[in-house]
């Protein structure tokens, strides 16, 4: 397949936002749920152990030089034991893409929009998503790359805004919450909010300077804890366990807190542009991930022609959740607790297998010369 190149500040920024988009919606709230006071400490506990099912990752990606994680699977098992596991990563790209544009969707629907069939909102979203993957992923990563900061900003002013509404640094406390032994296994299962990261190793070949792939996985990962970690801080400063827990849509609840003087209120009109542009580089590069996983696993010269059947498919599997409950459970429930083993699990394994086996830049380095 043909690989459009991107420069590095440009993955950065594409990954930063596809990890750091589900502060918008209602993951704060049952991160606090699951941590209670230390819902601040989960975010850092399961960003390192994310950090190291990433390491796991580079370790393997790095014997296959310049090959994208759906190529390297194949140099290591073959045309056809491959298969199954290319399909997995595909399989939860679009599993991602589904969750995220049906909450998003939601969250419009509930918050923003009431009246408006969520067919609608769907359709707008997703539509507008996929003609970004169609242009190309430059265009996705360049749009990344402008609006992020646009975003981060906005979050930003709104938290520091929001701070004098009654913020209380005591409603932290305790600090280790449910206790260590629970709060480090829960912060296990949540490694999995940092999956995304996956998506870097399928960009491989689009990268002019693959070698920094290490370090952009590390650094979006860590920045998006710390974005993500400032909005829990806030949140849960304003809103204590168990109330805060209770909050279908934390940071917008934070924003609506924001009154300075009778001219400056009602400002959570900023976070629907914030919302906006983060939901739409968040669904942009998840999708670009399936089609471009799927295309590389058909070896196909060009992922375009499969954009139209994706969008059509992740459409369809978005309307199964009935209601926002169910398609948070589907996030909570099933991809949040145990999405990191199909993630960084395989990895592990491939690795062991290629060394085994004798597969991959060493193996190469050997028959040159």
């Amino acid at each position: 397949m043909r690989h459009e190149q991107i420069g590095s500040r440009e993955a950065f920024f594409l990954l930063f936002a596809v990890l750091s988009a589900k502060v918008f919606l209602s993951t704060p709230r049952y991160i606090a749920e699951d941590a209670q006071t230390a819902a601040w400490l989960l975010i850092v506990l399961a960003a390192l152990w994310a950090a190291l099912g990433w390491a796991i990752m580079v370790a393997f990606l790095r014997r296959f030089p310049g090959l994208s994680l759906i190529e390297a699977v194949e140099q290591t098992l073959g045309p056809y034991l491959a298969l199954p596991v290319q399909l997995v990563y595909t399989g939860l790209f679009v599993y991602v893409t589904v969750v995220a544009l049906r909450q998003f969707a939601e969250t419009v629907l509930s918050a923003i929009l009431p009246i408006t069939p969520i067919s609608v909102i769907s359709v707008t979203l997703l539509g507008a998503s996929a003609y970004a993957c169609y242009l190309g992923l430059e265009s996705v990563t360049r749009t990344a790359r402008f609006f992020v900061p646009v975003v981060v900003f906005l979050v930003t002013s709104l938290l520091l805004l929001a701070i004098p509404s009654g913020a209380r640094a005591d409603q932290l406390l305790p600090l280790l919450g449910p206790g260590p032994v629970a709060l480090l296994w829960r912060s296990l299962q949540r490694s999995s909010l940092f999956i995304e990261v996956l998506l870097l190793g399928v960009l491989v070949p689009n990268l002019k300077e693959p070698e920094k792939m290490p370090r952009i996985g590390y650094q979006a990962i860590f920045a998006s804890a710390l974005f993500w970690l400032a909005v829990e801080v806030v949140f849960q400063m304003l809103f204590p366990y168990p109330a805060g827990a209770k909050n279908p849509f934390p940071l917008l609840a934070v924003a609506r807190l924001i009154a300075i003087g009778r001219f400056l209120q009602r400002v959570e009109s900023f976070f629907i542009f914030a919302w906006i542009f983060a939901a739409a580089i968040k669904l942009s590069g998840m999708l670009y991930g399936a089609i471009s996983s799927y295309a590389q696993l058909l070896h196909l010269k060009s992922y375009r022609p499969l954009t139209a059947p994706f969008l059509v498919l992740v459409l369809a599997l978005s309307f199964l959740p009935s209601n926002l409950i169910e398609a948070t459970q589907w996030d909570r429930g099933a991809l949040r607790v145990w999405g990191a083993v199909p993630a960084f699990a395989p990895p592990l394994l491939l690795l062991g297998i290629a060394a085994i086996r004798g597969k991959g830049g060493r193996e190469r380095a050997r028959h040159k010369g």
